[in-house]
């Protein structure tokens, strides 16, 4: 028996409902967009052309007016705004009767798109095995339906894990494909990527614990690094034997490897540092510290929404009493070389009343959200440490080299400090923000005589002089060229009268909150350009580059078998899978600071970007695209010539044949065209 189906109207209605969100859109089935597929390090002749969706080029007001449109038309609740999320601009949630046909819909809307905007990837996530299994068969017995409306097949298939040749086609092919995955395996591929991110972020906080130790030890300055985590089973996993986390096993692994790798390089002069470090087992080295149940095992703490006056914000913060009292009870032994606990696992929710001085690392081994501050996060580490006498690191000559907090975060650089910079900036926004004369008559500074109170004429002296030379915007706020003149050394010296207080009155307009400098945190990642330099120009240079600028074109014939039988044999036995590197920004907070330079994002300085070496097992689940690296690796290329010129070098010498360098490119095609003749 065959299905029939038949066009409903209130189906059509529903697919144009969809369709009609997107009115406006270029239809760009003329112009595949493409992409290279999986290209590697660098492109090179031999590529596989992947084809995309074409980018959603509507504006923001422009959907809103067209999704209006069709909530209007249907007598629906109206957005006020549209939703997005993390990886899409816009959410549409698309809600149809049981019974009335919502599969058979989604799939007439795949081709409707299609035909309207030239889209042709599309992926059905479902949440069960059975809805997949229900999905697919709808796809195929609507195949022939739909290929009688629309002229076209769709070729879809189940994701399966083990057959990844089908993402390739999925990737390569132009047509209509569409691709079934129900929301376990969707999730796995997310969580794949998740725990390579947090073992990275927990072998760099490794890394910079020990860098910091191995400087700090001489001095008798215990280091601690602490670990927020939103979730206690990552640490502590009572369904497993051992009871250990994801994370806690994760950092022995690499907290064992690292260890190896410092031991090794340490030198004589490092004999005690080196026996700390070799005293304690990975195991011993970190601890968790929880709330606890009645059952004394570590549970996540109850936590309460608390708002902030100064920002009206709310935050999480936890109101379980045990979990402070294990980290204050154990306060001073933690700080005691002999304790070997120098990595601590905690709740995200527990900040307030975490006071130890000796937290020189903090990761931040969770998503970001809007409940956690990250000024009080990274408030637990803003303490002035102690050595084993419990003398403060406070002297005035080493307090900023000492005392250095290293943040690794679970977002980007350029995020953390942007957002980091904007909530510190909010919690200063109660200061002035008008430099009038209001603001400055009254003020107390300081001089030689002693305390001098700013009357209204000195007031109305100093807002001139901001006003005259453009110091202050019409809104009589800090102006950009106040900040550039002050930092440049070019401020205009104030009228006489001011002189003598210029620095006490220098100190009061900086006390003005200003958000007049905005710069954006820039990526150091961007390329460079390479200027020329002045030997480009010499003569010298250009003949050397007359020498050695000639072309050569050389024609080869393959014996097709024996380069595949070459080709098998060579891969077999010098294959290397490329390992996955990383980058890490590091940057620190410049040591005197204006509320100007938080709002501006200018508080923090980028100094290092460097690019790490994932070291995994060869047991890795990841499948290799070697085809998708042949077609990418520039460096396979270069490589071919240099073997081809050195097999052309021993030939000539073994055979002694001797061969001119053809300069002239008509003349080389002549004998080009005459050989292949």
């Amino acid at each position: 028996m065959k299905f029939k189906f038949k066009v409903q109207p209130y189906q059509t209605n529903a697919v144009d409902s969809v369709v009609d969100c997107f009115a406006g859109q270029p239809n760009n089935t003329a112009h595949h967009n493409t992409y290279t597929i999986d290209p590697g390090n660098a492109p090179m002749p031999l590529q596989f052309t992947g084809f995309k969706n074409a980018d959603l080029h509507l504006s923001d007001s422009q959907l809103k007016v067209n999704i209006r449109e069709v909530q209007q038309r249907q007598n629906l609740p109206l957005s006020e705004a549209l939703i997005s999320s993390a990886k899409c601009r816009v959410n549409l949630d698309v809600e149809m009767e049981t019974g009335t046909g919502k599969t058979y819909c989604y799939i007439k809307t795949i081709f409707e798109l299609n035909k309207l905007y030239g889209w042709n990837k599309f992926i059905i996530v479902v949440p069960s095995i059975a809805i997949r299994e229900g999905v697919y068969k709808s796809l195929e017995i609507t195949a022939d339906h739909f290929t009688e409306s629309f002229g076209k097949k769709v070729r879809f298939f189940i994701y399966n894990s083990k057959q990844l040749h089908q993402i390739e086609s999925f990737s390569s092919d132009a047509s209509i494909n569409v691709m079934i995955i129900n929301i376990q395996a969707f999730n796995a591929t997310g969580d794949v990527n998740e725990s390579t991110i947090r073992r990275i972020q927990i072998r760099e906080t490794i890394k910079a614990h020990l860098d910091k130790e191995k400087s700090l030890f001489a001095q008798g300055i215990k280091v601690l690094s602490l670990f927020f985590i939103d979730e206690v089973a990552k640490y502590r996993d009572y369904s497993q034997t051992d009871e250990k986390g994801e994370y806690a096993r994760i950092f022995e692994e690499e907290y064992d490897q690292l260890k190896a790798e410092y031991l090794g390089e340490l030198t004589s002069a490092h004999k005690p540092y080196q026996h700390y470090l070799e005293r304690d087992m990975p195991d011993k080295v970190h601890e968790g510290y929880f709330s606890i149940d009645k059952n004394k095992r570590l549970v996540n703490p109850e936590s309460k929404l608390v708002k902030d006056e100064e920002t009206g914000t709310k935050t999480a913060i936890s109101d379980d009493t045990d979990a402070y009292d294990l980290i204050l009870k154990n306060k001073e032994r933690l700080l005691s070389f002999a304790e070997p606990v120098r990595f601590i696992f905690s709740h995200s929710a527990l900040r307030e009343g975490w006071d130890n001085p000796n937290v020189f690392v903090i990761c931040m081994l969770k998503h970001s959200d809007n409940t956690i501050s990250r000024r009080q996060e990274v408030g637990r580490g803003l303490r002035l440490s102690v050595n084993q006498n419990g003398d403060r690191m406070d002297h005035p000559a080493t307090v900023h080299d000492i005392n250095v907090l290293t943040v690794v975060a679970s977002e980007s650089y350029k995020e953390f400090v942007t957002n980091l910079q904007k909530e510190i900036s909010n919690s200063l926004s109660a200061r002035p923000g008008k430099a009038d004369e209001e603001y400055f008559t009254g003020k107390i500074i300081q001089t030689e005589s002693g305390p001098l109170e700013i009357n209204p004429v000195m007031a109305k002296q100093i807002y001139k002089y901001l006003l005259k030379n453009d110091y202050t915007d019409d809104a009589d706020k800090i102006a950009p060229a106040y900040h550039t003149a002050k930092a440049d050394g070019t401020l205009v010296p104030p009228p006489p009268e001011l002189a003598p207080q210029a620095e006490q009155i220098y100190k009061l307009i900086d006390s003005v909150f200003s958000d007049s400098q905005l710069p954006q945190v820039e990526d150091d990642r961007k390329p460079k350009a390479n200027p020329l330099n002045n030997n480009f120009g010499k003569k010298e240079f250009k003949a050397l580059w007359n020498q050695i600028n000639h072309k050569a074109i050389y024609r080869v014939e393959f014996d097709s078998a024996e380069l595949v039988r070459n080709c098998i044999r060579t891969l077999d036995n010098e294959l290397r899978v490329s390992p996955l590197y990383y980058t890490i920004h590091a940057g620190t907070q410049k040591e005197q600071i204006t509320d100007q330079q938080l709002k501006s994002c200018e508080s923090f300085k980028l100094e290092e970007t460097a690019i790490e070496r994932q070291k995994v097992s060869i047991h890795s689940m990841v499948k290799y695209d070697l085809l998708g690296k042949l077609a990418g690796i520039e460096s396979t290329k270069i490589e071919c010539a240099r073997k081809f010129f050195e097999e052309i070098n021993e030939r000539v010498e073994r055979d002694k044949v001797k061969y001119d360098v053809i300069t002239d490119f008509g003349k080389l095609m002549e004998i080009v065209t005459r050989i292949t003749t």
